[in-house]
């Protein structure tokens, strides 16, 4: 089966939500027509999308001096900037780069046979319209219910509308809703699209590293040494690893931006939402607003860095299996795949790589930790000193 008939379903439900292009041939009987509409169904969709941060941004001036105002609002824009980022550039990825990645595992699995989580894949698939837009209909609908419950709070969210009559209530709910509904399909596509990328590679490395185990512990028991077979397995075994290897990039092409924009949001979003919880300047609505905003984005960097960490450790498993190798008792040819097998596991990191900034392994577990602790630290600090300024003010006037 071509491993494009796999995320059949998923490519059929990304192309609904605006997330991936279809597949239009020069050829086509109304290609012109279908292009056309295929770009305008883009604008409308990405629309939605960015207007919100556009919608913070315009706010973000309307508040003028207000300092204390101001960095709160930061944590909104930067999250929906965040949002916005990834859906655009991922529209343009997949659309890009799906046809190699799904043709790149083809080859693959022509030389060394189909892959284990296929079939978890493709029944994982038949449920993402059902969870996708169940998920995203109860976000919308509990997103728009904390705005309406707390309206007296929440003029900057309903921007440019207000809470002034039920016309323009009507509107902001509206608003609120099919952002939402679309940022939460978008989200949920792109974590499942990672999610299965990472099942799907952590098994095969896991694979991988089983059967080299089994090939060197077989050749290291048996009374006559087998050494033509033995350097014929390992050879093979090393260009399946490369091969997977190869796979992997291709879908890191994908994924790379959505963990950009994911990363590159959680930490200046989590300290401008601390600041402003520090230093009490949002009302209720505001404060459970943000939080919703933020919780989302660490439970999604939650699960990067986690599968991330768990493929970096998967992925360098071999390097041990080959490192008991005895080199004298084998031919040089034998030697020559070893080392090469070697030289690749030693070499760059195998991981999800960021924009070539960082690779998702167990050293990002730690970054990511030490940086949200240490400017939780510095804001709570912040707030007590500046709690302690005041409260000299107050005595010194008084």
């Amino acid at each position: 089966m071509e491993f494009k008939l796999i995320f059949r379903r998923y490519i059929r439900f990304a192309k609904w939500f605006g997330l991936c292009r279809p597949t239009i041939q020069s050829v086509d009987k109304r290609g012109t027509l279908k292009l056309f509409l295929s770009y305008l169904w883009f604008l409308i969709i990405h629309g939605i999308i960015w207007l919100s941060p556009i919608k913070f941004i315009i706010v973000l001036f309307n508040e003028g001096g207000n300092s204390e105002r101001i960095i709160p609002l930061l944590a909104i824009i930067t999250c929906f900037l965040g949002f916005a980022y990834t859906s655009s550039t991922v529209y343009f990825a997949l659309t890009k780069h799906f046809e190699d990645f799904c043709k790149t595992f083809d080859i693959h699995q022509q030389r060394f046979g189909i892959l284990k989580k296929t079939s978890f894949i493709k029944r994982n698939d038949r449920l993402i319209p059902c969870f996708a837009i169940s998920t995203a209909i109860f976000s919308s609908v509990v997103l728009t219910a904390l705005v309406l419950f707390f309206k007296d709070g929440m003029d900057q969210v309903a921007y440019p509308f207000d809470f002034s009559n039920f016309q323009n209530m009507a509107y902001t709910a509206i608003m609120i809703a099919l952002n939402e509904f679309v940022i939460v399909n978008h989200s949920y596509l792109l974590e499942v699209l990672f999610y299965e990328c990472s099942v799907l590679f952590i098994s095969e490395f896991a694979e991988q590293t089983k059967n080299i185990q089994c090939c060197i512990t077989n050749y290291a028991k048996a009374e006559v040494k087998n050494y033509m077979e033995f350097e014929s397995s390992i050879e093979n075994l090393r260009q399946q690893y490369i091969s997977l290897i190869e796979c992997f990039d291709h879908s890191n092409k994908i994924l790379c931006h959505y963990l950009f924009g994911s990363y590159a949001v959680v930490i200046p979003g989590f300290c401008f939402m601390l600041f402003g919880f520090t230093r009490d300047v949002l009302t209720a609505g505001e404060t459970l607003y943000i939080s919703f905003l933020s919780a989302a984005n660490l439970i999604v960097i939650i699960m990067f860095t986690g599968m991330g960490a768990i493929l970096s450790i998967k992925a360098h498993e071999p390097l041990d299996a080959l490192m008991k190798i005895d080199l004298l008792s084998v031919t040089d040819k034998t030697v020559h795949s070893v080392n090469l097998f070697v030289s690749r596991l030693t070499g760059p990191t195998i991981g999800y790589r960021v924009y070539e900034l960082f690779t998702l392994d167990t050293h990002t577990i730690l970054a990511v930790i030490g940086t949200l602790l240490t400017y939780a630290v510095v804001m709570l600090q912040f707030s007590g000193s500046s709690n302690i300024n005041n409260c000299s003010l107050n005595v010194t006037v008084n």
